[in-house]
Formats: C-alpha cells, sequence, structure tokens
C-alpha cells in the first residue's frame, strides 16, 4: 500500500498526520471537499496537502496517528506476551529462566525503576527478571496512554 501512496503523490506527507486524518473519514472528506473548492487541482496528494496546510491541524491528525499506531503495536506487544503465558514456557523448570539476564530486560528494569523511583534488583538470571517485569506490566512503552483529544470540524 505503501508503495501505491509513493506513486502517487504521498513522499512529502508525514506519515502519523495520513493515518490520523484517515481515521477520521468524517473530517477527510469535509476537508478534502473544502480544499477542492479552494484549488483547481484534482490531485488526492495535493488535496492532503492543502489539508495540512493548517498547521495545528496537521499536528493533531499527526498526534491522533502516533496514538493509532501506538494502539496497533500494543495490541501486538500484548498478544505475544498472552501466548507466550499461555504456552505453558514460564514454569519455574524451564531452563531459559536460568539463563543470565538479557540486555533487553537489563533496559527495561532500568526504565521501570527510573519511572517507579525504585532501586535496581540486579537479577542476574532471566526468570527473575522476567517475573518482575511482567508483574509491573512489561515494557514501560506499553502502559495506558490517553488518547489525544477529538479532532474539530472545522
Amino acid at each position: 500500500m505503501g508503495g501505491l501512496l509513493l506513486t502517487i503523490g504521498f513522499e512529502n506527507i508525514d506519515y502519523y498526520a495520513l493515518y490520523g486524518l484517515m481515521a477520521h473519514p468524517d473530517h477527510l472528506l469535509k476537508w478534502a471537499i473544502e480544499a477542492r473548492q479552494r484549488s483547481a487541482s484534482q490531485d488526492l496528494a495535493r488535496l492532503i496537502e492543502q489539508i495540512f496546510d493548517d498547521d495545528r491541524r496537521a499536528e493533531r491528525c499527526a498526534e491522533w496517528g502516533r496514538y493509532l499506531s501506538w494502539i496497533r503495536v500494543r495490541t501486538l506487544y500484548e498478544a505475544e506476551v498472552t501466548s507466550f503465558i499461555a504456552s505453558g514456557k514460564t514454569g519455574e523448570k524451564q531452563l531459559w529462566r536460568r539463563d543470565p539476564v538479557s540486555s533487553k530486560q537489563l533496559y527495561l528494569i532500568a526504565q521501570i525503576c527510573r519511572l517507579e523511583g525504585v532501586a535496581n534488583p540486579n537479577f542476574a538470571k532471566k526468570g527473575n527478571a522476567f517475573d518482575w517485569l511482567y508483574a509491573r506490566g512489561g515494557n514501560p512503552r506499553y502502559l495506558n496512554r490517553p488518547a489525544p483529544l477529538p479532532l474539530e470540524l472545522s
């Protein structure tokens, strides 16, 4: 799909702004009609660029695009964690639990300690680090965040 958008002139349009705009079809249609009435352009990419000539509108659409992208990635992350837990591979006797803690786990633990203002537990084994991270919601990147304010149809 992205290749198609590039071939029809969307290469200069912000990905997140376009994502946010396309997720709000009423706004997209209203603003595209307004842009078309102001312009002789029949090129969809130029009409979208005209919609985003309003900096505030472009930034609000980009906020929504970033938020919706985060939701999509968080959903994938949660499905991966749920699948791993359901697999039964988290038991105390699993061999991976005795492996040294990974650099990714160390990074996530440091992030959570910083966010929570707690001392780093300095785990040596993957299993202990996994349990601690899981009890705190896992990757802090996917902790809940509020949705942006609604787009205005002005």
